[in-house]
């Protein structure tokens, strides 16, 4: 994101979406584009996924565009150079040797949840932490419903919404719940954050309070939970960085299986919905605000200023009063 808009770098340092695991049968290929940068995802045939940097060491052909999988290998389509997950180049045809350099870089992969993460990090450190596996894409969780839009913003922005209370009434139309429970616990790469939540005056779920546990794994991460009597649901709501402007973002929700089929559709067709209609009201606030970087807050405010404490350890830099500082 440009300077001018945020005091911190685009692309922080973390696990972020980039496909759902059901994108991607064995021997597929995908063409990415994240962190300013053209990658390549594919799953071998074994079925591990792995992302590469898209162009060919030899002579720059995209691997995502026409390259396919052999074996465990992903295969150039140019001159059929092969290149394993950790990026070697491992096979070139007729040739008895490997030049130098002809390697190219590889991404740290997690496959959880239904979900392919990858791993970025500002100076190519590998990750020292992994996000939690909560067992969806097993049998006793509903398949993940997604949606996924494209937004002039940047994750952190999209973060602060969950510790941002005063938003709820004045976006989403929620009343201030009778239990006014806010407690926040900050551990590491995780933020957790336990509340309460008024589902507002219109629709099916009108006037419904619920409790909600919110935990921020890193800065490309935040699961809700709620679990209502017989109902549990889990969201996963996912921000990737494009480039310097824009976010892909993502809502994708399960939840556990009731023993009604159809009841567990019905269930979850009206939680999605009402998830996605609260995502979309705050896009266009995003897309058209400036960054406060120490705004006057209020009571009311919620505890924006320790979240945004934690969320810095995922910047190898930030600007600070126009000054450029490292964080250690």
């Amino acid at each position: 994101m440009s300077r001018s808009r945020y005091p911190f770098p685009a692309n922080p340092n973390g696990w972020f979406q980039v496909a759902l695991s059901s994108e991607l049968a064995p021997g597929g290929v995908k063409p990415l584009h994240y962190f300013g940068r053209e990658l390549v995802l594919f799953r071998a045939a074994g079925g591990a996924p792995s992302v590469l940097d898209a162009y060919c060491a030899h002579q720059g052909a995209h691997l995502g565009i026409g390259g396919k999988v052999v074996g465990e290998t992903l295969q150039c389509p140019f001159h059929h150079w092969c290149y394993d997950s950790s990026g070697q180049c491992v096979a070139i045809p007729h040739a008895k040797k490997i030049p130098a350099y002809s390697d190219v870089a590889a991404w740290p992969v997690q496959e959880k949840n239904g979900v392919i993460w990858v791993y970025h990090h500002s100076e190519r450190k590998a990750p020292e932490w992994e996000l939690p596996d909560y067992g969806i894409g097993t049998d006793a969780w509903a398949p993940l419903r997604t949606q996924s839009w494209r937004i002039r913003v940047h994750c952190q922005e999209i973060g602060e919404n969950i510790v941002d209370t005063a938003h709820l009434l004045a976006v989403h139309a929620m009343p201030l719940p009778s239990n006014p429970e806010l407690r926040v616990e900050a551990d590491g790469p995780f933020f957790r954050v336990w509340q309460h939540m008024c589902m507002g005056n219109e629709g099916v779920l009108a006037g419904f309070e619920m409790p909600v546990h919110t935990t921020t794994c890193g800065p490309g991460l935040a699961t809700l939970r709620v679990d209502v009597g017989p109902v549990e649901t889990l969201s996963l709501i996912t921000q990737t960085p494009i480039d310097d402007e824009h976010v892909e973002a993502w809502v994708n929700f399960t939840m556990k299986k009731l023993p009604d089929a159809a009841m567990t559709e019905q269930v979850s067709s009206m939680y999605q919905s009402f998830l996605n209609e609260q995502y979309i009201q705050d896009i266009p606030i995003w897309e058209n605000k400036v960054y406060r970087h120490r705004p006057p807050l209020s009571a009311a405010d919620g505890p924006i200023t320790a979240w945004r404490k934690w969320y810095r350890q995922f910047y190898s830099y930030y600007e600070d009063e126009g000054a450029l500082r490292s964080v250690p």
